[in-house]
């Protein structure tokens, strides 16, 4: 007898840290310039644990882009202090999602 044991999509992607900081310098954020780089794991093998980023809020403006391969989160418009109002930060919310059917994400 020839008994296949059959990989399922058990793992969820897994960020780490959990939570994130960053900082940029207004003078020196021109568009492409990298902010921070998100990693996330999943333990599954093969397809299943690779993972893939999105930025899915606080990004309204659309002043950020992230690499949906890398995690690195890039700025996609020049950052100027002055006009940013009253709120001198952002903050982004990232999923990380795997390749797994079906899908299994984190934030």
């Amino acid at each position: 007898v020839s008994i296949n044991v059959v990989n399922v999509n058990d793992m969820t992607p897994t960020f780490n840290p959990a939570f994130y900081t960053a900082s940029v310098v207004e003078t020196s954020a021109n568009v492409g310039t990298s902010v921070v780089t998100f990693a996330a794991s999943d333990n599954d093998r093969g397809a299943d644990g690779a993972v893939t980023y999105e930025i899915i809020n606080g990004n309204s403006a659309g002043n950020f882009e992230i690499d949906t391969s890398t995690g690195v989160v890039y700025t996609a418009k020049v950052i100027d202090y002055e006009t940013m109002g009253n709120t001198k930060s952002y903050t982004l919310t990232v999923r990380a999602s795997d390749g797994g059917s079906p899908v299994k994400t984190a934030t």
